[in-house]
């Protein structure tokens, strides 16, 4: 009897730790981020230049050009170097090192010359959010999306106009 149970406690440890590579995930039945979905993401674009969340910087900043203001750096906390924050007329890129790359985190659209693909600009209306994006509950004035790898938010005055727009890496 003793040993049959050590028999079963041994091949229950063996099937744990033959699952314990599976992915949160695939452990928990939700669908495995993959580059096509990466690929299926928001992209924010300032003319011809299309800034994806998690890509490579050195394209992006050098096809944007010279910050408005000298990049703000700090120490990361969740990886080894730098975040950075590039500043353009009415946006901000933010970076973050990875694997001794600098990789894109965020975009925030804090001025009304520049807009989405799908037209919504600071200033618009939170109706005309929903009407581009789709339902969300809204509560405290932030609409948020997800798609892909990318969290898009728009935050919006009591008036229901949005004032700040931001694209987040997930």
């Amino acid at each position: 009897m003793r040993k049959t149970k050590m028999f079963a406690a041994a091949i229950l440890a063996a099937v744990t730790m033959a699952m314990a590579p599976m992915s949160a995930s695939a452990a928990f039945g939700l669908p495995a981020k993959t580059q096509t979905q990466a690929e299926d993401s928001y992209v924010f674009k300032s003319g011809a230049v299309e800034i994806k969340m998690g890509e490579e910087a050195k394209t992006v900043l050098a096809q944007l050009g010279n910050p408005v203001k000298p990049v703000f750096e700090i120490d990361s906390c969740a990886y080894q170097g730098k975040d950075k924050v590039y500043s353009y007329k009415d946006f901000e890129v933010s970076t973050y090192p990875k694997n001794g790359k600098e990789c894109i985190s965020a975009v925030v659209v804090t001025g009304a010359s520049v807009a989405t693909p799908e037209g919504i600009k600071v200033g618009s209306k939170a109706a005309d959010v929903t009407k581009a994006y789709g339902a969300s509950d809204g509560k405290y004035g932030i609409y948020r999306y997800q798609k892909g790898n990318t969290e898009l938010t728009f935050y919006t005055t009591t008036a229901g106009i949005v004032e700040e727009i931001e694209y987040i890496v997930k």
